[in-house]
């Protein structure tokens, strides 16, 4: 089922949506700058987060179950919080 060759292809296809996905979320801090009225920001807003949701879960549809649970156990709290870590160890 999984050649090398095809996993590859698929699992590039599945971080690229997954990339994807947060590109078209981050346009949503975009639309209030533009010069719409409120009505079609609102409208604008709702669809690209719901694209947005639907093109992660795409991504992780084609990646599978454990990269699901690999990305849900990812904490950048306590990331941020070793990295100052080791800097302060440094600086002493």
């Amino acid at each position: 089922m999984w050649t090398q060759n095809n996993r590859t292809i698929k699992f590039r296809r599945g971080i690229l949506q997954i990339v994807i996905s947060w590109l078209i979320y981050a346009f949503i801090f975009i639309v209030p700058f533009l010069f719409l009225p409120f009505n079609v920001k609102l409208m604008i807003c709702t669809v690209l987060y719901v694209v947005s949701y639907l093109v992660f879960l795409r991504g992780v549809s084609i990646l599978g179950k454990k990269f699901l649970h690999r990305y849900r156990k990812i904490n950048l709290l306590s990331w941020f919080k070793r990295r100052c870590r080791k800097e302060n160890k440094l600086n002493e």
